[in-house]
């Protein structure tokens, strides 16, 4: 967050510790699946959010942590909630069209790896909440059951796994916090 808050060199520090930080993070992941080994455990949860806010970083403020092509579709979902008329508009389009092609990885599946949780979907699984966070914060509806239904039933029924639940912060909350922070963005954003 240091990022975003600061300017000049102090930014540039924040960024580099940034940077040094992801890469311990990653550095626990050498030579194993997950952060617990073969299992998902709760660093991968807690740690999925990461490259959405990295992505934004290099977009607000210029101080890129995790490239594009390291994530194809963040830029888009992030652009959608950041931006405002024509490039949020289009941007919406993209995250759309990214979000497409996340969705044909489950037909004919409930989730990702088939019948049960996998990687993918710890992974993707920030993606939903996002989208629902920016319906409700901007009025623009990246998922929803008419035009992504394999999608829209994956999320639910991602919600609906019971570590899933117990993991998530409760969503008034969550709300209220991504709603001052979307505040923050589009005001830096403008400056």
């Amino acid at each position: 967050m240091a990022a975003f808050t600061k300017k000049g060199e102090e930014q540039e520090r924040a960024a580099k510790e940034a940077r040094e930080n992801l890469k311990i993070l990653e550095s626990g992941l050498e030579g194993k699946r997950f952060f617990g080994g073969e299992t998902i455990g709760f660093v991968d949860i807690a740690a999925g959010w990461i490259g959405c806010w990295a992505q934004m970083t290099g977009e607000i403020i210029g101080i890129m942590l995790i490239d594009a092509e390291t994530m194809p579709c963040v830029p888009a979902l992030m652009a959608a909630f950041t931006k405002k008329g024509e490039e949020q508009e289009r941007a919406a389009k993209e995250a759309r069209e990214n979000l497409k092609i996340l969705e044909s990885g489950l037909e004919g599946k409930r989730f990702f790896g088939g019948e049960t949780i996998g990687f993918v979907d710890i992974a993707a699984g920030w993606i939903g909440c996002s989208a629902q966070m920016t319906a409700e914060i901007i009025g623009i509806k990246l998922i929803d059951v008419e035009t992504m239904p394999l999608l829209d039933s994956w999320f639910q029924d991602f919600l609906g796994i019971p570590l899933i639940k117990e993991c998530m912060p409760p969503q008034d909350k969550l709300l209220e916090y991504i709603k001052e922070l979307h505040k923050k963005i589009v005001t830096t954003a403008s400056t």
